[in-house]
């Protein structure tokens, strides 16, 4: 019982169990399977859809889909056997599962020209699948009987899923539509019933076969199929989640990065704000202060020809390691707060830097020949992405580093020199250079958001979409 609730829970809230990469990928496991393709009446696919999706068909064209008829679309069916499937490190569970699904739709919300698949209804029988999969993509999944049970995992079978379809499936030598269309549609990203949106990444690594046959399903409609059966290991990615994250901090996170640092900046023209000129003068200390007296070590004692000994002030003589100075010089605390908030600025850019360079990644098409100028673009604005995280590492270096060791080297020889008063002065200078810097600082940070919000909001569909502008054409 209580392993059924960790998987529910994982597969309910990827991520849980932390350590599921950012690239959130939400199940793995390997899948023996035959993908299938059979053209069936448009009128009978787009009752599968929803309502609001029957309008949303995209026709592949005859490179993908050799021969289709004008008046027919496509439905793919996977039948197999998932092993080792779940969240990562609780991935055990292994059941039999039988999809029907409609490709080439487009999807609300996303470019009209990029292709979806939509997930009609899974079947399997293991009901904490049934129950994961439901809550987590909102997938119309059922438990139903596999007559007989574990059948569909190899490239010949005759089985039944009761009261949804029945297939028969047999090695073929050769087929019309080509093997690389079967993995197109096995890996276009897919939405279902709650509009989550996903996509299975497959290692076609192991050999495939052809296969061909029949799906007739409960509505009476008989699909002549081919297709390729193969063992291949897999991931499923929230697509919605990477998405939605990156276009949140796109269209809100930096617009409002941007005024927040404008209006700190603006204050720094005030006495009041830590970042004025001023505070420089009002927040160094250049005064050698008294040790502490517990912790005040005995004072050198200097023999003299006559036998007497008397003590020398501020050092006192450690074995043969020179003199040791007690005096205490104290730091800039306003300042070391004010490096404090920029530490978090810079911080806070690599890491909205690292979500939106997730999503571009993702939404970059696979290397192919044809027009490529919508990943040129992305290449860009994935550049600009880097420049700006680079940025964020290099100021958040020069604060921790640079800042306190100067500063130290000038406070030694305060306590070394007190009698010296230039050494108080370039005290008083380094300070005051290091808030101008945090001023310029805070400056180009805004710059850089600026930048990067100009950048991607002008050229947002072709990130989106990079071959959106040909897409018709392609299906």
């Amino acid at each position: 019982m209580v392993s059924t609730r960790l998987v529910c829970a994982a597969l309910v809230v990827p991520g849980a169990l932390g350590a599921i990469i950012d690239l959130p990928a939400a199940i793995i496991g390997t899948y023996n399977v035959s993908f299938l393709m059979g053209a069936a009446p448009t009128t009978f696919v787009q009752s599968l859809l929803p309502e609001s999706y029957r309008n949303s068909l995209i026709r592949p064209n005859a490179s993908v889909y050799p021969g289709l008829a004008e008046d027919s679309h496509p439905i793919v069916f996977e039948l197999g056997r998932e092993a080792n499937a779940g969240p990562p490190l609780l991935n055990f569970i292994s059941f039999e599962e039988a999809k029907i699904q409609i490709p080439y739709v487009a999807r609300i919300g996303s470019s009209p020209a990029k292709p979806f698949l939509y997930k009609r209804q899974i079947m399997v029988d293991n009901a904490i699948n049934v129950a994961g999969s439901w809550l987590s993509f909102g997938l119309n999944t059922t438990l139903n009987t596999f007559i007989p049970a574990n059948t569909s995992n190899s490239a010949s079978y005759d089985y039944e899923v009761k009261g949804v379809l029945k297939a028969t499936i047999q090695p073929a030598t050769s087929g019309s539509i080509p093997v690389e269309s079967f993995k197109t549609a096995a890996g276009l990203p897919w939405f279902a019933e709650f509009v989550t949106c996903a996509q299975h990444f497959y290692n076609f690594t192991n050999p495939i076969e052809r296969v061909s046959g029949t799906v007739e399903l409960a509505q009476g409609v008989t699909i002549p199929v081919e297709g390729i059966h193969t063992v291949a290991s897999f991931k499923i990615v929230f697509h919605e989640t990477v998405s939605k994250r990156a276009e949140d901090i796109v269209f809100k996170k930096f617009p409002q990065k941007i005024l927040t640092l404008n209006q700190k900046i603006e204050q720094c023209s005030s006495g009041g704000s830590a970042l004025h000129s001023s505070s420089a003068e009002s927040t160094t200390d250049a005064t050698v202060h008294a040790p502490p007296a517990e912790s005040e070590p005995p004072t050198k004692k200097r023999r003299h020809e006559n036998g007497d000994s008397m003590a020398v002030g501020g050092a006192a003589e450690v074995a043969e390691g020179g003199p040791r100075f007690v005096g205490r010089m104290v730091a800039n605390h306003k300042l070391r707060s004010v490096h404090d908030d920029l530490k978090q600025e810079y911080m806070e850019l690599v890491d909205l830097c690292d979500k939106v360079k997730l999503w571009v990644n993702l939404t970059m098409p696979k290397i192919e020949d044809g027009d490529n100028f919508g990943v040129q673009i992305q290449e860009e604005v994935l550049n600009e992405l880097h420049r700006a995280q680079d940025s964020g590492y290099n100021l958040r270096d020069a604060v921790s580093k640079s800042h306190h060791i100067n500063r130290a080297k000038i406070c030694s020889k305060i306590l070394k020199y007190p009698h010296v008063e230039d050494y108080a002065i370039a005290l008083r200078e380094h300070d005051e250079k290091q808030f101008y810097m945090a001023l310029r600082n805070l400056i180009d940070l805004r710059n850089i958001y600026a930048v990067l919000t100009d950048v991607i909001h002008k050229n947002f569909q072709k990130i989106r979409a990079p071959k959106g502008n040909n897409g018709a054409a392609m299906y």
